[in-house]
């Protein structure tokens, strides 16, 4: 699967799932994790703490 479809099936799930904020962020926030070496955890940690700030 390409990049591209990957990116289309991750924004369709997130929009189900109704985590617009995720939806919104993921990819920067990604390129981010990739930059500072963040575990996968880390990066998924940061990235739902974005959603739950948005939510509050």
């Amino acid at each position: 699967m390409s990049r591209r479809a990957h990116s289309a099936n991750l924004g369709d799930c997130l929009k189900e799932l109704l985590l617009p904020t995720v939806r919104a962020v993921y990819e920067e926030m990604a390129a981010h994790a990739r930059q500072e070496s963040l575990s996968y955890k880390e990066f998924l940690l940061e990235v739902l703490e974005r959603e739950c700030e948005s939510r509050r």
